[in-house]
């Protein structure tokens, strides 16, 4: 890519792709062995973050960013997600990369079901703590097929559902301005024809 198209730059799009950790020790090394100099990036998880070697060994082999769904600064919402991590290792993991010079995009979901202001402001203190060079806040709408989605049908927690069956949480528009602006991106959504 780099010799027949002039990538300069690549960006890995997947969910997590750190999750084999043998396979990205690999190819850190082989880009490391072939002196291939290209910055890429990736999206991973904070867990496997905890050991800094791992890290450096990345930022050693070109990794320049790292976008990282944190979700939410709150303990008691990151296991109403079920995300199997904690604040701890949130901060470890931030702590390393900082230090190995890594970029870090962090994503967070605002205004989920049972989320409080106590949360949210929990969520605020973890990024002022965790220092993202980027941070994304996503307004929560509630996908098909998951356990926060079964939840939001039976108490009646949305506002609209699109015909995709994606529910909008009450309020969903007001907090989408909230962190987007009149962004045209959303006014979309209120041009689609919703089940009340």
């Amino acid at each position: 890519m780099i010799r027949r198209y002039g990538a300069r730059s690549i960006y890995f799009r997947e969910d997590h792709s750190t999750l084999n950790r043998n396979r990205t020790v690999k190819f850190c090394n082989f880009l490391l062995q072939k002196n291939i100099k290209i910055k890429w990036m990736c999206e991973t998880r904070a867990d496997v973050l905890d050991d800094y070697g791992y890290v450096q060994l990345m930022a050693d082999a070109g990794c320049s960013m790292f976008y990282i769904g944190v979700e939410s600064g709150s303990p008691r919402m990151l296991e109403y997600f079920k995300k199997g991590e904690t604040v701890e290792q949130l901060q470890k993991a931030f702590k390393n990369i900082r230090k190995a010079g890594i970029q870090t995009y962090a994503s967070f979901v605002l205004h989920a079901p049972t989320e409080t202001h106590a949360d949210r402001a929990l969520t605020e203190k973890l990024i002022e703590t965790i220092e993202p060079d980027y941070v994304g806040k996503n307004s929560y709408v509630g996908l098909p097929g998951g356990e926060l989605y079964s939840q939001l049908l039976q108490e009646k927690l949305y506002e609209y559902i699109d015909e995709f069956g994606i529910t909008y949480p009450k309020s969903f528009f007001k907090n989408v301005k909230k962190y987007y602006g009149d962004s045209e991106y959303f006014k979309v959504y209120k041009k689609r024809r919703f089940r009340w």
